[in-house]
């Protein structure tokens, strides 16, 4: 994983060191299927915090020309605030029994 990654970030990283809530290495999984990237991160209670980190993780992958997107998986949402933010930042989850459609979709494949 790491050296996809790497690879993945080659041309955007160019020498610079990104910070701690854009770099995809310190995502908790990079789930990926084919051509497409999740980039997740796993609590038992999802705080905003953490859709906050998949989406920017996310982000710096789709800067370097991935196909990326965040998601969260826990047991339950920490504060409605952090499912309310996850669709604004595009970020998928599975949190308890709820899951996202585009989690959904992703699982289900092409």
């Amino acid at each position: 994983m790491q050296q996809r990654l790497t690879a993945q970030l080659g041309t955007l990283l160019g020498g610079d060191i990104l910070s701690a809530v854009e770099d995809p290495h310190l995502a908790d999984l990079v789930w990926w299927k084919g051509e497409e990237m999740a980039v997740v991160e796993i609590s038992l209670r999802v705080h905003e915090e953490d859709v906050y980190r998949a989406a920017r993780r996310a982000a710096t992958l789709r800067r370097a020309g991935a196909t990326a997107f965040g998601v969260v998986i826990g047991e339950d949402w920490a504060m409605w605030e952090a499912r309310d933010r996850a669709p604004t930042l595009g970020v998928e989850w599975k949190v308890g029994a709820e899951l996202s459609e585009g989690f959904l979709a992703f699982r289900r494949g092409p």
